[in-house]
């Protein structure tokens, strides 16, 4: 992802949770030095669980914000 970012590719946002793999740390902490909306966590800590739970949540708050 941070390669397609660099290349010029522009996401409006990335979740970025990797668990389990060599370098996860520092991929997430490549991510959050790209100038790229991002949701990451610190250190080896994550998954797809988390990566869930954040697209979930922004979820709620956009159907919420509708309601306004």
């Amino acid at each position: 992802v941070c390669t397609l970012i660099e290349e010029g590719i522009t996401p409006a946002l990335v979740i970025g949770t990797p668990v389990g793999f060599v370098n996860a740390a520092e991929s997430k902490e490549a991510l959050r030095s790209l100038n790229i909306p991002s949701i990451t966590s610190v250190g080896t800590r994550g998954g797809t669980p988390v990566a869930v739970a954040c697209m979930n949540e922004l979820i709620a708050i956009a159907i919420a914000g509708e309601g306004a």
